[in-house]
């Protein structure tokens, strides 16, 4: 067997791995009592690698030419889309919260608030990751499983609200 058949997943454990030593670390509050969630560093620099890897490849096909490109373009289209997606996401995304409100700015950078005794629904979008929260005005919010203290966020969620962390099937694996 070759090499390049382990490398690839040994990476990703890596990764997985430093992520989620980033995700179980305690935030302390600010002086106001609330708690500020963020990504970790690690999805932006992804998302630049991710972004120059993307245009470097699309740019080199005016270099070197390729009648199969079309392919590759797209593919590399989307590779770099995901990339300005998750730079945007670690850039503009936090939950900021204390014991009676959540506020949540969005990948775009629009803030909402809403309270969590309001809350009447909740879900996992597991393709994407985060957690849908809906309070009884209509409005949703989506928190990142990934932020630095989410535990303290799921705490926070169960002492407040009626549903338990049970509901939202977030996938915790441990490699290391």
């Amino acid at each position: 067997m070759s090499f390049k058949v382990f490398l690839f997943p040994a990476i990703a454990i890596i990764v997985y791995s430093i992520l989620y030593r980033f995700i179980a670390k305690n935030i302390p509050a600010d002086k106001e009592g609330k708690v500020l969630l963020r990504l970790p560093v690690l999805y932006k620099i992804i998302g630049w690698i991710g972004l120059a890897i993307s245009v470097a490849i699309i740019t080199s096909q005016f270099v070197y030419p390729d009648e199969h490109f079309t392919v590759l373009f797209i593919f590399f289209q989307v590779f770099g889309c995901l990339s300005v997606f998750s730079i945007l996401l670690a850039r503009n995304h936090y939950v900021r919260f204390d014991g009676a409100t959540l506020e949540v700015r969005d990948f775009l950078g629009r803030v909402k608030t809403v309270e969590w005794a309001k809350l009447k629904d909740v879900g996992f979008i597991l393709f994407l990751g985060l957690i849908r929260l809906k309070d009884d005005k209509g409005q949703t919010v989506y928190v990142h499983h990934h932020l630095k203290g989410i535990d303290q966020f799921l705490q926070t969620f169960e002492a407040r609200t009626k549903w338990t962390k049970a509901v939202l099937p977030m996938r915790k694996q441990k490699f290391f």
